[in-house]
């Protein structure tokens, strides 16, 4: 809901904003913070410490360049796009020393959310 005399470019700024924050791509709902801290945790157990973790639920079905939307947007209705994205990030800042090597590290990251293999 936007004032009606707001202007245009800023009522679509709204709406994308919350597009990304509550929508199908978003990360904010209460069930996806539980299960993003859930799998945080599970990964500390014995058995995922000692084996890979896969998330590839929509794998494949991203695309970068979407005619309407920006960044990454995951053509599967149900995926872990966002988690993958998530823990990619991670990783960039985890094994960078400095801000210039996190850069170099992440200036292919939409490449590494789109593969298809």
């Amino acid at each position: 809901i936007v004032e009606k005399d707001m202007p245009e470019d800023l009522k679509r700024r709204l709406a994308d904003a919350v597009q990304r924050t509550f929508g199908p791509a978003g990360f904010w709902e209460s069930d996806d913070n539980d299960n993003m801290e859930t799998e945080s945790q599970n990964a500390k157990k014995y058995q995922s410490s000692n084996s890979d973790l896969i998330a590839n639920l929509g794998f494949g079905k991203d695309i970068y360049g979407d005619e309407v939307y920006p960044g990454v947007v995951g053509k599967s209705a149900i995926g872990e796009t966002s988690y993958r994205g998530f823990y990619r990030a991670y990783q960039a800042h985890i094994s960078s020393s400095n801000w210039p090597e996190f850069e170099n590290a992440s200036r292919n990251w939409h490449t590494e959310l789109t593969k298809t293999t």
